[in-house]
């Protein structure tokens, strides 16, 4: 069995990114994105089954709106955990081809939420989500202190992993004014067939394995 890449402080130390990837391009990624100091502001496990909060369902709902917002993700196995979130993202920016180099596809995991019925243009939701979408549209002709050299001006991870921290804290603080991501996100690049494989259980045991966790 593949053994999942780990780091000692979960975080690397000045970057969150590989030096030798390229970002730029076709690749699937294990995400794992953490609340500030592990609070439990997504719920809770009740026999080894996810019991959503409110700020747990936006983090799902927004989760799935990825690709939308990003056509060049698509979404594998995910699960919102009471204090984090684990999710594999799929980006193909240059060709059709499975990025672990076979010609099989993924396996979509189950949506609960229709995305085919587009929220009405008057809602607070989708207010919110033209307000993100200028800020970032804003920020990416600007290119901030870095100027054009700034990654986040090109479409990688980061850029659509950042929109969805940002749009959920705008959603979540409606509620619950205190709500904190961690500033960084974790990220491991799944290079095989067998390794994907590896992590999409990973995922789907970890709600069963959360007592351990306590």
């Amino acid at each position: 069995m593949t053994k999942l890449r780990r780091y000692q402080n979960r975080y690397r130390g000045l970057t969150t990114r590989a030096s030798w990837w390229d970002y730029g391009g076709d690749g699937i990624y294990h995400v794992e994105i953490n609340l500030k100091d592990k609070a439990r502001w997504f719920g809770e496990i009740e026999n080894g089954v996810v019991k959503l909060s409110e700020a747990g369902k936006i983090a799902q709902q927004e989760w799935l709106r990825i690709p939308i917002k990003y056509p060049y993700v698509s979404l594998d196995e995910f699960v919102i955990m009471p204090d984090h979130m684990h999710g594999i993202v799929v980006v193909k920016m240059e060709s059709g081809k499975n990025p672990t180099g076979s010609s099989a596809g993924f396996e979509k995991p189950e949506n609960p939420i229709n995305l085919e019925s587009p929220d009405s243009p008057d809602s607070p939701d989708s207010r919110d989500r033209r307000n993100s979408s200028a800020k970032e549209a804003k920020d990416r002709k600007k290119g901030g202190a870095t100027g054009t050299k700034n990654p986040m001006l090109y479409d990688n991870l980061g850029r659509c992993i950042r929109w969805y921290k940002a749009l959920c804290t705008i959603q979540i603080r409606k509620a619950l004014p205190v709500f904190q991501w961690h500033p960084k996100f974790w990220d491991n690049i799944i290079l095989s067939e067998k390794e994907l494989e590896t992590v999409r259980q990973y995922i789907r045991d970890n709600p069963k394995k959360w007592k351990h966790k306590k």
